[in-house]
């Protein structure tokens, strides 16, 4: 069973796999994947259309899978896939 803190913010079809803690002010974005035991730190941002796979750790503050940070982005559609 997961366990999601009482603060934490989930959006539209999230996939949280078995044994996954995400602790306090943790927000995740809509169309992303969380493998089982996985655990998130306290204040991480997780944006949309991420895959995170199994036994992995996003510590605290953490912000991933958000738009690239190149000046050569032009909002092109893109997603995130870890471990």
């Amino acid at each position: 069973m997961s366990q999601v803190h009482a603060t934490a913010i989930l959006g539209k079809n999230v996939e949280l796999g078995e044994g996954v803690t995400i602790a306090p002010y943790v927000v995740i974005e809509d169309n992303v994947t969380i493998g089982a035991r996985t655990s998130v730190g306290a204040s991480a941002f997780i944006g949309s259309n991420t895959t995170i796979g199994e036994e992995c750790r996003i510590f605290n503050g953490a912000s991933i899978g958000t738009i690239a940070q190149d000046l050569k982005f032009r909002d092109e559609e893109c997603s995130l896939v870890i471990g």
